[in-house]
């Protein structure tokens, strides 16, 4: 896919710019996104019925790529029964976007994003750089799920249980940050391994922070840190 342009009202529901659903050896380039919920998203199945087709998003390129607005600039979940792996962003501007880079899911949902590489990003006006979250609590409406799913406690590992592994990401300049810089939240029975953040600039923006960075269960609305982490092995910062 090459220079396409997607464009969404600001208001209009779940109106993503691009979803890549189960699907392998795709590439996006020199595209724009300005849309009212996640620019470019990559999903590969719900649930049980994910898990039972099996399909993952695997060999997926993306590179000079403008996304504005939007609640995520590239986004993965917070549908990954199937897996999501090997995936390249590179050479992108994220202006205005909710959140950066965004990997999302929670128990429940099962399949592992892995083997990911994101590389020379400029961000400007975004809530929070990055964040990977496995608390995620969005379409949750019951109060006693709620209470599971955001347990702090381990629990069972299963088919069911997601996972987060072997995230690259280097040469990314956040500027104007309205929230914080990372937020890493794994769980406590799947922690996140193999994290690198290398040659990273995060600047915040002057003022009260603003916004909710990760939508994740029981989470604080703001950081005392700029980067902030939660069940996380393996992690390196350079």
């Amino acid at each position: 896919m090459h220079r396409v342009t997607f464009r969404n009202p600001a208001d209009a529901p779940n109106g993503d710019g691009l979803d890549i659903d189960s699907s392998c050896y795709v590439r996006v380039s020199d595209c724009l996104f300005d849309v009212g919920d996640d620019c470019l998203c990559l999903k590969s199945g719900t649930d049980a019925d994910g898990r039972r087709v099996g399909r993952p998003t695997e060999n997926v390129v993306v590179t000079n790529c403008l996304m504005r607005q939007g609640h995520g600039g590239v986004v993965m979940g917070s549908e990954i029964a199937g897996g999501i792996r090997n995936l390249v962003v590179s050479n992108c501007v994220f202006d205005g976007t909710d959140r950066g880079i965004r990997l999302k899911s929670r128990r429940g949902r099962g399949g592992t994003i892995e083997d990911l590489c994101f590389s020379n990003i400029i961000m400007r006006d975004v809530i929070c750089a990055v964040v990977m979250n496995l608390y995620y609590a969005c379409g949750i409406s019951d109060a006693e799920e709620r209470a599971r799913l955001g347990s702090r406690s381990p629990q069972p590992v299963d088919e069911t249980t997601p996972s987060i592994r072997n995230v690259a990401i280097s040469g990314i300049n956040a500027y104007d940050l309205r929230n914080t810089g990372a937020v890493l939240m794994g769980l406590p029975e799947s922690p996140l391994t193999g994290i690198s953040l290398s040659n990273c600039r995060f600047r915040l923006a002057d003022g009260k922070p603003t916004g909710a960075p990760a939508m994740a269960l029981d989470s604080p609305a703001e950081y005392d840190e700029l980067i902030y982490s939660e069940n996380v092995t393996d992690l390196a910062i350079d």
